[in-house]
């Protein structure tokens, strides 16, 4: 048997102090949001439990702009660039 736990996907409750993270923020105004990318859920091969696990990309939390320091928003800018010049990766 797979226990199964829902939980409701609440934006306001996944607020981070960013200047808490070396290279993030720093300053008054450093609270970010995590927002999950469910297409990059995968199950997670080291806890006991199978645990369904996924990345997410840090937003300003309070314009919800993307943080252009966050790795993932990196790639993910890189990703599109390449495939609008008609690269394939």
């Amino acid at each position: 048997m797979i226990k199964i736990y829902v939980f409701p996907l609440d934006m306001d409750r996944s607020i981070f102090d960013g200047s808490s993270i070396p290279g993030f923020k720093a300053g008054k105004q450093s609270d970010m949001k995590l927002i999950p990318d469910i297409n990059y859920a995968f199950i997670d091969p080291f806890y006991e439990v199978k645990t369904l696990s996924f990345f997410g990309f840090a937003y300003q939390a309070g314009s919800n702009e993307e943080f252009l320091l966050d790795p993932r928003i990196i790639a993910k800018k890189a990703e599109n660039y390449l495939k609008q010049k008609a690269l394939q990766i």
